[in-house]
């Protein structure tokens, strides 16, 4: 979908567009920054529609009056100047631009009259510019005890690690990839120069044009990781929109951001280490006992139950490859001042 070409009818009636003004996501305030910035001629146009999409709330089979329509628009202006200046900047505004402004009168009366303007139509019915027709979309999610492989349209080769949530959208207009990530995942990026590649995963930004990398960044973890393995990483670091760092990563090399504290650091990293789990292959190196909690709950899709007044402070190494859950609760039992009981699924943590 080409929406240059777009009047201001075409986007009061574009539900992608729609969405947007009334529920606004990273995902879509990205597409729209760039595409404004792409068309600076149209800044004033769509304005206009997000003004309008926000004051219009009528209900289905009401027919708008002259006056009504005119209240919208000029509430446009509201608060902004006096009530006898905003009508005349209206009326400037009516005469030097009457074809916009019939168009919206218009496809607010057909609008009113067929369907209703109210959000609850742009929700529920479907619309014949729908979000499918503008760019490429993919979205999946993987459940705990699961791991998926895929390739993405643009020819991206993925791997998600459990409880991984990825959606990818692609517009060829736009010259963008976009990623968004909430777990971990594995990346061998197709190469497109005209077209970055961008994963955004809270609060770091990771872009690349063909590369190999890792990215792990569990809603629970303290740390966003990002480990390279072929090519370079661009990578950046934002608070509440604001830079804090920015960064290139070559092979071998890991990126880590606290997002407690904001710390960030730059280090020489085994990648076999890193991407163990694509291998099924899991490793703990002085681990605590809540990130081994974390893994194996996500990995087996177990739940950990420790009994009341535990409280599990040593740290534990070991490596398993395509072992049982049994057998790493028994090397657990093993070296460990805890014991490990599984039953059905949950792990219960207690004293010896």
């Amino acid at each position: 979908m080409r929406y240059e070409n777009f009047e201001i009818q075409d986007f009061l009636q574009d539900e992608y567009f729609v969405r947007w003004v009334r529920y606004p996501t990273p995902e879509t305030n990205y597409f729209w920054k760039l595409w404004l910035e792409k068309h600076p001629e149209k800044r004033e146009l769509i304005a206009l529609a997000k003004e309008i999409v926000l004051n219009v709330n009528l209900k289905a089979k009401y027919y708008p009056s002259s006056s009504d329509i005119i209240d919208v628009l000029e509430n446009i202006n509201k608060n902004k100047k006096s009530t006898r200046s905003t009508k005349r900047a209206f009326y400037v505004s009516l005469v030097r631009y009457p074809n916009r402004y019939a168009a919206i009168f218009l496809i607010l009366i057909i609008a009113g009259g067929l369907y209703g303007i109210g959000i609850s139509w742009f929700e529920n019915q479907s619309s014949k510019q729908n979000v499918t027709s503008q760019m490429n979309t993919f979205s999946r999610t993987t459940e705990r005890g699961k791991k998926l492989s895929m390739v993405l349209p643009d020819g991206t080769q993925v791997k998600l690690n459990s409880e991984t949530k990825i959606t990818f959208y692609e517009d060829s207009e736009l010259l963008i990839r976009v990623v968004n990530l909430e777990g971990e995942a594995f990346f061998d990026v197709a190469r497109d120069e005209s077209k970055p590649f961008k994963i955004y995963t809270d609060r770091v930004e990771t872009t690349v044009l063909g590369t190999s990398f890792n990215i792990n960044a569990y809603p629970e973890n303290e740390n966003i990781v990002v480990a390279v393995l072929t090519g370079k990483v661009q990578v950046e670091s934002k608070n509440s929109g604001t830079l804090i760092d920015h960064n290139v990563l070559a092979p071998q090399e890991m990126y880590t951001f606290n997002k407690e504290n904001l710390g960030i650091s730059k280090s020489r990293v085994s990648m076999d280490e890193i991407i163990a789990w694509k291998n099924d292959i899991i490793i703990f190196k002085d681990a605590s006992f809540q990130e081994i909690k974390n893994t194996l709950e996500r990995w087996y899709g177990v739940e950990f139950v420790v009994e009341e007044g535990v409280e599990v402070k040593e740290d534990f190494s070991g490596q398993y490859k395509n072992q049982s859950l049994e057998r790493i609760l028994e090397s657990l039992n093993f070296t460990s001042k805890f014991s490990y009981k599984l039953e059905v699924n949950k792990v219960f943590v207690k004293n010896k």
